[in-house]
């Protein structure tokens, strides 16, 4: 029984070294493609690839904690101009066992709403799980690029904390911007009708110009070249 399972305990360790040979390749190249990308325990990193290199059967320190904290290699990429980060983990029987751990930072306030954060996590999560298998740190960060730009976009244009606790609590009559309002442009709107000769129609146009927010001057000209303002 004791020698069964020792063999079980190489078979376990042969399996991990070569998900370590895996994710060494593609962590090389992620750094190739991300020269921003910051890997953590970058000594043990390092350890490890010539540990593999000089394919050592030798102790080594850094292939123990790997396999004592369920891997060692991780990395983060900060995106959206450094506002949020991605971080990701190799379990250490990813890809071959385990999908890969990944999470979305959010590293500057206003970047990205909680429902925003929860989208992208969301979408790294599904992408890991649908890979298990498979190398699947290229296909994660493709989905995630494709996503962000259009979750942060949305996450812009959402009303903050506080505009939304204004709209909950405004009178009807009043409208709150769901963003910052531009800066004013003047100009100048023609509307075309015909027949305006009557008070009630010249009060109904005045009104309509409020209600489309045309401004507070509204001039009607009638067929002679008069000018009524209202």
């Amino acid at each position: 029984m004791a020698g069964l399972c020792d063999l079980r305990r190489e078979d376990a360790a042969s399996c991990k070294r070569s998900c370590l040979e895996r994710q060494l390749l593609e962590l090389e190249l992620v750094e190739a493609m991300y020269e921003e990308a910051e890997i953590h325990c970058k000594d043990d990193v390092e350890a490890l690839r010539l540990w593999i290199d000089e394919d050592n059967d030798d102790d080594c320190a850094a292939w123990e904690r790997f396999l004592s904290n369920d891997g060692a290699i991780a990395f983060s990429i900060p995106f959206a101009n450094g506002g949020i980060a991605l971080t990701v983990k190799f379990p250490s029987e990813y890809p071959s066992n385990a999908p890969l751990h990944a999470h979305v930072d959010l590293l500057r306030a206003g970047v990205l709403t909680s429902e925003g954060l929860a989208v992208l996590d969301n979408i790294v999560e599904a992408a890991a799980s649908r890979l298990l298998g498979n190398e699947a740190v290229v296909d994660l960060l493709s989905e995630f690029s494709d996503m962000l730009a259009d979750v942060v976009q949305k996450s812009a244009q959402a009303p903050s904390k506080t505009q939304a606790g204004m709209i909950e609590n405004a009178p009807a009559s009043i409208d709150v911007p769901l963003i910052a309002q531009a800066a004013p442009v003047l100009g100048r709107r023609a509307i075309y009708s015909h027949h305006i000769i009557a008070e009630g129609k010249r009060r109904a146009v005045m009104e309509w110009a409020v209600q489309c927010r045309l401004g507070k001057s509204v001039f009607i000209f009638d067929t002679f070249n008069f000018i009524h303002p209202l």
